[in-house]
Order: structure tokens, then sequence, then C-alpha cells
């Protein structure tokens, strides 16, 4: 178990970079490596009561993993007995970083969290990079609109030590602001009222699915269609996560009224204010009944209106941001969604 202990290293490090460093007391934190028999127990209890922590960064999530796919180098942060952060992440060749295959990540915190506290925190994760000997690191961040508090004072913290921000990721967030359904239709683009309206005199059927396997069929033919890949998880990887997450994870799927699956998408309850919508796919030989339009609106129904969930339908960009599809913003906006960019933080660090 890798420690690392600070004292007013923070104080220090902010007068070396020039900063004018006014009423800051001492803070000492340790750096724990984590070990999955010692602290399993503590992290899931504060990912819950966290300000910005979610499903993602849980350990029983983590877990549907293969053991070899990366180098576990997960790091708590205590202040005396007190955990004050966690950090979902792995090592390889010098560098450490988010998780790959996880939309959310970062630095969970406590949802109080002071801006002296905020420092503090992170000039140990620095300290304890350094004595690794780690020469770049890297934090993805859930998106602004479903971050919760403490998030902000924490990437406040990450840029006054000199992470640079990468801004270029947008995510469409439906907020979960209608009081009735009526309401929520109001504000769509009336482009979706119609096809939401073709979809209905169609008899299409918005539902939820326990039909994985026929929904994962359609998932794969959609993205060797439009992209010639495979999707990230696999099938059998899918599985697993349902019987690690069951109650977080929901298949909704827009049926025919012979229940065949013309659309459908996963969508992962991340919290208790907040849902992930993954992997949409559709039948495009049914396109024209405009399937994919009832999908989304009974996603925003159930999730912002009916249970005050802030609902996530993804990024619109690929290929590490270097991908802009204008196109699926376009959609996604017109469901009246809101704007999120889901910023992530890097370091390089001179050895």
């Amino acid at each position: 178990m890798k420690t690392h202990k600070i004292g007013d290293e923070a104080g220090e490090t902010l007068s070396a970079l020039d900063y004018e460093v006014l009423g800051f007391c001492e803070v000492e934190l340790e750096v724990v490596r984590y070990d999955e028999k010692l602290h399993r127990r503590a992290w899931e209890d504060f990912i819950r009561r966290s300000g910005n922590g979610n499903l993602f960064q849980t350990r029983r999530f983590l877990d549907y993993h293969p053991v070899d796919r990366f180098v576990d180098h997960s790091l708590l942060v205590y202040q005396g007995q007190r955990l004050v952060a966690v950090c979902a992440a792995e090592e390889s060749n010098g560098q450490w970083s988010s998780h790959r295959f996880t939309s959310h990540a970062g630095l969970a915190v406590q949802g109080d969290l002071s801006t002296q506290l905020a420092l503090a925190i992170v000039q140990s994760v620095l300290g304890y990079a350094k004595n690794r000997g780690w020469t770049f690191l890297m934090l993805r961040f859930p998106p602004d609109a479903l971050s919760g508090n403490g998030q902000t004072a924490i990437q406040w913290a990450l840029g006054v030590f000199g992470f640079a921000a990468n801004t270029r990721e947008l995510a469409w967030i439906i907020m979960p602001t209608h009081a009735t359904e009526q309401d929520l239709l109001a504000d769509y683009h009336h482009s979706v009222r119609r096809g939401l309206k073709k979809s209905q005199n169609a008899g299409l059927i918005f539902r939820s699915s326990t039909e994985y396997d026929d929904y994962w069929t359609l998932l794969e033919l959609n993205l060797e269609r439009n992209y010639n890949v495979a999707p990230t998880h696999s099938l059998e990887e899918l599985h697993r996560l349902l019987t690690l997450c069951p109650d977080e994870i929901k298949l909704w799927v827009v049926t025919t009224p012979t229940n065949e699956i013309v659309a459908g998408a996963l969508v992962f309850e991340v919290s208790q204010s907040a849902a992930h919508a993954f992997y949409f796919a559709q039948d495009y030989e049914c396109q024209i009944l405009r399937p994919m339009f009832m999908l989304c609106h009974g996603l925003a129904s159930h999730y912002s209106v009916h249970n005050n969930k802030r609902l996530n339908l993804g990024v619109i960009t690929a290929r590490g941001a270097s991908e802009i599809n204008v196109g699926l913003s376009r959609f996604k906006s017109n469901f009246g969604a809101t704007p999120s960019i889901r910023r992530s933080f890097t370091l390089s660090i001179e050895v």
C-alpha cells in the first residue's frame, strides 16, 4: 500500500507558481493506493455520499473489466481518519489516467468541498504522482450539468496547479424542469413532435425490456452499418454488468404492434439525480416510422418528468473529440436538451 503525506506543500507550491496565497492554513493529507481487501467498503460508502460520485466510479461497476485489461491504480485521499476524495484510475507506461471504458470519472469529492481542501487534494495527488515517477496525468469528469456539488472546486484547483482542460466534448442533457409531459412536448422542436406523432400513428410502443440479446443484435448491425465497428462492450460484458449492477441498468425499447424491436437504448441510472443513455440503435428498415423519436421522448418523459432525473443523451464527439457530429447534435438538441461540456484535465510532469 503506497502512501504520500503532505503538510503545507500546497501553499509552498502555489507560491512557487507565483501565486500570492492569502489565508491558507496547513492541511495534512494522506494518499493511499486502493486495496480491495482494505478499502472496498469505505470506497463504496464515499461514492454514495460524495458530491459528484456516480455508478461508473463504484468498485462493483469497475469489477466487470477483465483483470488483465489494465493495471488499476485508484487512489483514496484521507484527512486524518476522514476520507475526503477518491479517484478511480489506471496506470500504464508512466501514465496515470481515468479508466478506459468509463464515461464519468475524475476525482470524486465531498459536496461541501472548500477551496483550501480542493487545493490540498490536488497537491497531494501531484506529490504522489511525482513519487511514482509518472510523467502524464489525465482525469475525465462527468458533464458539468451532471456533476453535482464539489466538482467545480476540484476542477478549479486542477487549473490552478497547471492542468490543461480539454473542453471539446459536448453532451446534451434533458433537465428535470418540466412539470408535465405536455410541458416537455412544448419544449421540443416542431420536427420532433411531428416525428413522434408519426410513430404513434404507426402503433409503435415504448416500454422497458429484458430482451438484451435481441437488442444487442440490432445494435451490432447498426454500428457495423454506420461506422464499421463493434460495440465497445461485448454481450458477455453486458450480462456481467447486469449481474453486478442489477438495479441501475435498464433496457428501453420501441416495438411494433407485433412486438418486434425497432429501436432501443441502454440507460445507466448513475446516481439519485442522473441517468446516462448509451448505445442508441434502430432498425433502419423501419426508420420511416420514426422509432427513434418515440424512444427519446419515452426516455425524456420517464426520467426527467416522472423521476426528476437529469438524462444524459451522450456526447456528440468521437475519436478523442476529433470527430464532431453536428447532425447528431442537432437531433439531440431538438428534444429541449441543455448543452453541457464533459471536461478532461491533463498534466505533463517533467522528471
